[in-house]
């Protein structure tokens, strides 16, 4: 599993071949939390301007049900 500074990831959801998608709880308020990542440790431009143009959409979203972004890391 992998280590992610801050939090205690408990799970793997998705693997696909730029992303990894974990369930986690954030260290510090133990707030459940889903996060995704890059495969990669030194990324393709193009998939980190896709990973920030995703965050930027879902952030803007504001429908009921619907899961927001807390934050983007670089």
């Amino acid at each position: 599993m992998s280590e992610i500074p801050g939090y205690s990831v408990h799970a793997t959801l998705f693997t696909g071949q730029s992303t990894i998608i974990y369930r986690a709880v954030r260290d510090r308020d133990h707030q459940p939390v889903v996060i995704k990542s890059l495969v990669q440790e030194r990324p393709a431009l193009q998939d980190v301007s896709r990973l920030e143009t995703e965050y930027s959409l879902w952030n803007e979203l504001n429908i009921q049900g619907v899961i927001k972004p807390i934050d983007l890391v670089k």
